[in-house]
């Protein structure tokens, strides 16, 4: 998407097949090639702290989503090199990017 930083389009995706919206944090944390119809796309994989999710989103009924934790995860997905960059997270790293959101003072 032209124009936008890798982060900004991370949270436009998240927005258009989930729903989620949210903070993307301006860390990558990494990348894989997702295979299409006779093309092929590189995706990079940003963390968003998930706000709110909207109850109409552009591919609603396209999609399917569900919540579930870091190890449920690694196994859902289908692409091996997701679940290897899945694999790459643990709690010191999660810690570490939470800490770098600033606290929101209300």
């Amino acid at each position: 998407m032209r124009g936008l930083s890798a982060c900004d389009v991370a949270a436009v995706e998240a927005r258009e097949e989930a729903g989620m919206v949210g903070t993307v944090l301006d860390a990558c944390l990494g990348e894989f090639t997702l295979r299409g119809r006779n093309k092929k796309c590189k995706v990079s994989v940003y963390p968003l702290i998930v706000e709110r999710q909207l109850l109409h989103w552009d591919e609603v009924h396209q999609r399917q989503w569900r919540r579930c934790d870091l190890k449920t995860a690694r196994a859902l997905v289908s692409s091996p090199s997701l679940a290897l960059i899945l694999r790459s997270l643990n709690p010191k790293k999660v810690n570490r990017l939470l800490a770098s959101v600033p606290q929101v003072v209300s």
